[in-house]
């Protein structure tokens, strides 16, 4: 899996939302599920494969890997 900001010609699926509300993600003040089932975050393209993504965006590794990112990061 790889996350990165920018533009793909054909993204498989894509997730939209304020910059606000992707900081409250990376920050830990908003869980995903909040975010999607308030309309905050907008899924689009393949949701299958999105929701294919979840046990991955939730093991450790990736966990510490945000924790990483987040700590190098100015908001």
């Amino acid at each position: 899996m790889e996350a990165r900001r920018g533009t793909l010609e054909q993204p498989m699926c894509s997730l939209r939302m304020a910059y606000k509300t992707s900081v409250k993600l990376t920050t830990r003040e908003m869980k995903a599920l909040v975010g999607l089932v308030t309309g905050k975050i907008r899924p689009g393209g393949d949701v299958a494969r999105l929701r294919s993504m979840i046990p991955s965006l939730q093991s450790p590794e990736f966990i510490a890997l945000t924790d990483e990112v987040h700590a190098m990061t100015e908001y």
